[in-house]
């Protein structure tokens, strides 16, 4: 599929792969298969319009930012950081004490 062309499906396809992975016990699998599927938008094989970037970037954060989460949960914290810094959410790196 291709985001260009047909985004909206590659959209709910990305939601539902990452939605089903996220809910499962995190395995190395199963961490290759999140990257593999956030990949598809942050790291096509053919390059994305600026269109479709625009589109769907935020939605695809989300979904990265649970990823983010879910690797801290598990103590994959290098991995964590590392996907911090390739979606640009400097954000995440706070940390806050109550």
């Amino acid at each position: 599929m291709n985001w260009n062309t047909v985004g909206h499906h590659c959209y709910v396809s990305l939601c539902a792969i990452t939605n089903y992975l996220l809910r499962q016990k995190l395995t190395h699998v199963r961490e290759a298969q999140l990257e593999a599927t956030l990949g598809t938008f942050y790291a096509p094989t053919r390059p994305l319009s600026e269109t479709t970037v625009l589109g769907y970037r935020d939605q695809i954060s989300r979904y990265a930012r649970r990823f983010f989460h879910h690797l801290l949960r598990h103590q994959r914290f290098e991995k964590a950081f590392l996907l911090a810094v390739d979606i640009g959410a400097h954000d995440l790196f706070m940390v806050r004490y109550a």
